[in-house]
């Protein structure tokens, strides 16, 4: 209570998780690099699952951070969704209120959109975090978080296919369309300002 007296905002939730073993050498190795392979963090669980299979929440927000030349300590941001923001204790990913809160608190004003304008706006803005549907006739096929950015050529997707780097291209749904069948859809994205 007291800090958000002195503060105005609520106070974040620390993660309940001890430090692990690895926590270190994640620091060192990831916190200015693009992760663009999440089936490399399959020893790091995250509720009743791990990483490689719902980290991807995360690790769109760690790109974001790194695009935004800002340190970035994955498994802290792991931490924190496991606290609060996982679904089904991580079986079904995390929440992208909270994805977007997460930005928030660290000072990135950001804009959540699920109509089909505001997540064209959103993917034309520059730098974003889209949430695709993978199979778009069917829910329960799964979702993925991308993180997009901007470069003078184009947009790239961190993330988004196993291994490296999509890109450039103008329109994300074709881009991984032509990479995964006709199949995904995007069904809501996070506008990050271009005002940080």
């Amino acid at each position: 209570m007291r800090f958000l007296a002195l503060t105005g905002k609520k106070k974040p939730r620390a993660s309940s998780r001890p430090p692990r073993p690895y926590d270190a050498m994640m620091k060192r190795r990831f916190s200015e690099r693009f992760i663009e392979d999440q089936r490399m963090f399959g020893f790091i669980p995250y509720g009743k699952v791990t990483a490689a299979y719902s980290g991807c929440g995360a690790i769109a927000v760690h790109n974001t951070l790194v695009s935004l030349d800002r340190k970035s300590d994955l498994c802290g941001l792991l931490g924190e969704m496991e606290s609060d923001g996982m679904l089904m204790r991580g079986r079904m990913g995390t929440d992208i209120r909270r994805v977007s809160g997460i930005l928030a608190d660290r000072g990135i004003p950001n804009t959540l959109s699920f109509s089909r304008a505001g997540v064209r706006r959103a993917m034309s803005s520059g730098r974003s975090i889209a949430l695709v549907l993978n199979d778009r006739r069917d829910v329960f096929g799964g979702m993925h978080y991308i993180a997009l950015e901007e470069k003078e050529d184009g947009l790239y997707a961190h993330n988004a296919v196993y291994g490296r780097v999509l890109g450039p291209f103008r329109d994300l749904e074709e881009a991984m369309r032509r990479e995964n069948g006709e199949k995904i859809r995007v069904i809501a994205a996070l506008d990050i300002s271009r005002d940080i």
